[in-house]
Parts: C-alpha cells; structure tokens; sequence
C-alpha cells in the first residue's frame, strides 16, 4: 500500500475523510496529517503547511494525509515557477515510492486538481466521490487520462458516500 499517492475528491460531507481514516487503520502507523479545519481525528493535525511538507519530505514508510489539499498544492506549474513549497511537493510525490510513504490527498472538486499533479506521473488512484463539477468541462480537461474521462463518461453522477475508484498507473513489483 505504501509507495503511492491516492486522490480523494468529492464535495463535503461524501466520505472522503471516512476513506482516510481507514487508509490509516489498515497501515496501522501513526499518521502525518494537514488539516485547516478541526475534524474528529484521533491524531495530531498540523495546520501550518510550510511546517506540514517540510516534515513530509523527510519522513519514510508514513501515510501521510493532505485533508482540504486546495488550501495548499498550488496549481503553479512546478517548472514555470520557483515557489518553493510547490517544488517540496514535487520532491515530496516523486519520492513517495521510494522512502515507502502513502500520500492521501483530498479535493472537494476535480477542477481544484492541479494539473502538474496528475502530469507528473505519480497518482496511482483517483477516489471519485460525488462533486459539483461540470463533467463535460472535466472530460475536455482530462482527455489525457483515460481511464478518468471513461469514469466520468459512465458514471456522470454517484451516490453519496459511494466512490468510484479510477486507477491511474499500476505500481510494478
């Protein structure tokens, strides 16, 4: 389970949150958590994000969890722009396989997604919960991605607190 990096989006309130929850019971370690707004977490929660991916970029064999990741992965193109907290998260997706680390990342939207995000290759799941996005807008944007329009094409609307899991890239090994 570990080496990847896992994106939940869906709107408030779907199940995203829940999902993490049980990421993290299942990897049974003490997890390293990014939140702006007081949840019912059993573990600690930074809210400072420089502090927040400068200790996510030297941990290993960590779920590390970006809970309302818009307040903080930009969309700066990482190599367009020299700000320096998007270059750590770079660093820090890129080397998720390789210091063991388990990113769970969570959007209320599909258009809050940074493209450099999905282009960088590192996104091994997408959890696609109910959102308020525009799916024909979303289709156009993604065209790239497969098996994320397919996901869109046949399922334009899901359930609440119902998911549909779109892999991206499966891990060898």
């Amino acid at each position: 389970m570990y080496g990847q990096v896992i994106i939940n989006v869906g709107s408030p309130g779907t199940g995203k949150t829940h999902l993490c929850k049980d990421y993290i019971e299942i990897v049974k370690k003490q997890p390293l958590v990014y939140a702006t707004l007081e949840k019912d977490f059993s573990f600690p929660i930074i809210d400072d994000e420089n502090l927040f991916w400068e200790l996510a970029s030297k941990r290993k064999d960590t779920c590390i969890l970006a809970d309302e990741a818009e307040t903080t992965i930009k969309k700066l193109d990482p190599q367009r722009t020299a700000n320096k907290l998007v270059q750590l998260q770079v660093k820090c997706f890129g080397n998720a396989r390789k210091l063991n680390n388990l990113y769970l990342i969570n959007f209320h939207a599909l258009g809050q997604i940074p493209e450099w995000l999905l282009d960088c290759g590192v996104v091994t799941i997408i959890n696609r919960f109910q959102t308020v996005d525009k799916i024909q807008k979303q289709i156009r944007r993604f065209e790239s991605f497969p098996s994320l329009v397919q996901s869109l094409e046949e399922f334009p609307t899901i359930d609440k607190y119902t998911y549909d899991a779109i892999v991206l890239r499966k891990l060898e090994g």
